[in-house]
């Protein structure tokens, strides 16, 4: 049964974050308490190992709850799975948002995502994301990969020309992915529907976001966009991403260059940010 909301401009939200006490969790929960319409932050602290480090920051954040979690539920590649299935059958809000640790909202998050359940009542509302560095410096926005529904401009191979040090290396090949999906800090969801995929949640550690998505079309759910650039993503190179910078190292090497792992990774964000840059989102079919 569709789950729909009463006195919707009412609404209360809830923003859920599990972390193991990183640094960046202060940056993470300023930019929910500094949100033009409010949320209630709920902070999961993921295991006792981590619960020093992680009290030396929510110390400073009455507002926050945080619920200390003896065990690490996040262990062999589980990441946030498990907190994320369970929490929303812990907080009474009507809407629940995910929040990872290192990454933060613009401060009109909320209200957008607010907007679109006022208008269309949908079952779940997602937004666009801008990726950072380590700094939370912006890069670019993501116009390739968290798209949800909509369809990227570029086809899954792409070319570009980069240049380091007075070398110019042309046409190499960039493999996009081809999997639609939403990143987990993107999603917002009617509290009924965030229980009901609390299994989808529990199926697998890393992608989680992906199956989720998977799940949400076999619902048949109704999802709607933002088309608001209102996550900030910070972007650290996957493993698939890793490997091709291994490749441009090895090219370089050949030119008697040898890089150092934030070079390597400089030049990777420039070749994500020179796609992301020509790139266009296109509208559902």
């Amino acid at each position: 049964m569709k789950e729909r909301v009463t006195n919707k401009s009412r609404l209360t939200f809830a923003v859920i974050t599990a972390t193991i006490g990183r640094i960046e969790l202060h940056r993470a929960i300023q930019s929910v308490a500094n949100q033009t319409y409010p949320a209630k932050h709920y902070v999961f602290v993921d295991g006792e190992q981590f619960f020093d480090n992680a009290r030396a920051i929510l110390s400073q954040y009455p507002a926050v709850t945080a619920i200390y979690l003896p065990m690490n539920t996040g262990k062999d590649g589980w990441y946030n799975s498990r907190i994320n299935a369970i929490a929303p059958f812990l907080v009474q809000e009507d809407i629940i948002c995910y929040l990872d640790d290192d990454n933060f909202y613009q401060p009109d998050h909320i209200q957008n995502v607010l907007d679109v359940y006022v208008k269309e009542d949908p079952d779940y509302v997602y937004t666009f994301r801008n990726l950072i560095d380590r700094k939370g410096n912006f890069l670019c926005q993501d116009k390739i990969e968290s798209l949800g529904h909509y369809i990227k401009s570029h086809p899954n191979t792409y070319t570009v020309n980069i240049r380091h040090q007075g070398i110019l290396l042309e046409n190499i090949r960039f493999e996009l992915g081809s999997e639609k999906f939403i990143d987990v800090s993107c999603y917002t969801f009617k509290r009924a529907l965030a229980q009901n995929l609390a299994q989808a949640w529990n199926q697998i550690g890393f992608g989680n976001d992906r199956y989720v998505f998977q799940q949400l079309n076999k619902l048949n759910a109704k999802g709607i966009c933002t088309e608001k650039f209102s996550l900030n993503y910070q972007f650290i190179p996957s493993a698939a991403s890793i490997r091709m910078c291994s490749s441009l190292q090895a090219i370089f090497a050949e030119h008697k260059i040898e890089l150092t792992e934030q070079e390597i990774e400089h030049i990777f964000c420039q070749i994500v940010c020179q796609i992301n840059n020509c790139a266009h989102i296109l509208p559902p079919i």
